[in-house]
């Protein structure tokens, strides 16, 4: 389900300077980012693990409404939205947050 919250209109930020700190080889981790989001024509995923940019990273549209993807980060601490249609959202199945400069909240992935 999409969170209901008021959207962000601008891009987040993290609550640090910079939560991507890779260890030189150090071992990747698969994580799955997945949305309900019937109705909605687009969503990408944007966090610490990409700058922050909206379109770098697009969900694939399951027959259920449900938005999928997944990628192979480092290991570390990440903060992501999800950007459904243009809007900013958070994941509302994640059970981590941390407070932005907006007024909202980022969803944080430990892997």
């Amino acid at each position: 389900m999409v969170d209901s919250s008021m959207p962000t209109k601008s891009a987040p930020t993290s609550r640090t300077k910079d939560h991507r700190m890779p260890v030189k080889n150090s071992p990747k981790k698969r994580a799955s980012f997945q949305l309900l989001a019937p109705g909605a024509s687009q969503v990408c995923v944007a966090g610490t693990f990409n700058n922050w940019n909206p379109d770098a990273r697009s969900l694939k549209k399951g027959k259920d409404d449900q938005f999928r993807t997944w990628m192979n980060l480092p290991t570390g601490t990440y903060e992501y939205r999800f950007v459904v249609d243009g809007e900013w959202r958070e994941d509302p199945a994640c059970q981590q947050h941390c407070p932005t400069p907006f007024g909202g909240n980022n969803s944080v992935l430990e892997l």
